[in-house]
């Protein structure tokens, strides 16, 4: 069984949880025993059983053509809205009938398998993509095995001088509206560390992130750690709280990481916090800076009242991901 990587995109235009979860993936399903690499776009070898794209994209219709015309089998691995609010619903309708909804259903129609990161997606993937639900399944994100180990590490505090502080991770932009963050912290003057690069076309937001930030020796931006790093490990040991108030997510890794570390979680009430994984945390309106900061002091006061269980984070270990990725394959190669 051999199976070949496809991305959504060169990662040198962008590079984020999803990208670093496709190469998680693809190092998992080669430690349960898969034969799977990286296609070579400039590559002519067409030896190999399934090909496996990463996300839902117009890019991918001709890819996952041509695949089926090679007799190839096909696993698609997409993050999907959850469609929670009228204006997303309204706004894929009226795509059904100006053919960008369609082609995005043709595309997943096309796969032998879809995958989505949990069952609220699965939901949406059955009712608004029309896949049906024997080819549906749910795998979760990986969460690396360092973060499950409770030895205590303060070296980031220790680099940094600063501790008790609220953490928040990933890419910096207006989606995960770490400005509102921001501002709540110095509301509840509550300490906190921002870790991310800003997103390419968010200049504006970085500039405003910057003016706010500028001099307040209580707020510290790291423009970027490596991912799985001693560092960002010690990052979230060190923290008080960590806090995602994100108006858009599917699941994102740094709330699974803090799972793991079991720390305390603030996050918009938004579908994407409707998770089995992260049940406890607290949940507030991400355009509320004044709930956000609410929020944060109230988990202070009880921190022990928001930390999901950690028994949920057992099947985001990469032996468990990359078994249920091993079994899909051998499954569709049946069929």
């Amino acid at each position: 069984m051999k199976v070949k990587y496809v991305p959504f995109q060169p990662h040198c235009f962008a590079y984020g949880g999803f990208e670093i979860q496709m190469l998680s993936t693809l190092e998992a399903t080669i430690k349960s025993g898969v034969d799977a690499e990286k296609i070579d776009i400039w590559s002519r070898d067409n030896d190999f059983d399934i090909l496996h794209c990463w996300g839902l994209g117009f890019h991918h219709y001709e890819n996952i053509r041509w695949a089926k015309h090679a007799k190839k089998k096909v696993v698609l691995t997409a993050l999907l809205s959850y469609y929670e609010n009228f204006n997303e619903k309204l706004r894929h309708l009226f795509s059904t009938y100006i053919k960008k909804a369609q082609y995005y259903i043709k595309i997943a129609n096309l796969a032998d398998a879809v995958v989505v990161v949990n069952e609220l997606q699965a939901e949406a993937c059955l009712k608004y993509f029309k896949v049906p639900s024997h080819k549906i399944h749910v795998i979760p994100n990986i969460v690396d095995a360092k973060y499950f180990d409770n030895k205590k590490d303060n070296s980031f505090s220790d680099k940094y001088t600063i501790s008790d502080y609220v953490l928040v991770v990933g890419s910096v932009c207006a989606r995960k509206n770490q400005l509102a963050l921001i501002n709540a912290c110095l509301m509840a003057n509550i300490k906190l560390v921002i870790i991310g690069r800003l997103l390419e076309g968010e200049e504006a937001y970085g500039e405003q992130i910057d003016r706010v930030i500028d001099g307040n020796l209580n707020i510290i931006w790291i423009k970027g750690l490596l991912a799985n790093s001693d560092e960002l490990i010690s990052a979230y040991k060190c923290s008080a709280v960590v806090a995602l108030p994100s108006y858009i997510e599917q699941q994102p890794i740094t709330l699974l990481e803090a799972v793991a570390v079991q720390k305390p979680l603030l996050i918009a009430n938004r579908a994407f916090a409707k998770q089995k994984y992260y049940l406890n945390a607290m949940c507030v309106p991400p355009n509320s800076v004044s709930a956000i900061a609410e929020g944060l002091k109230l988990i202070i006061g009880e921190p022990s009242k928001y930390i999901p269980s950690l028994l949920t984070m057992e099947e985001c270990r990469e032996e468990n991901v990359g078994n249920m990725y091993h079994q899909l394959y051998k499954s569709i190669l049946k069929k």
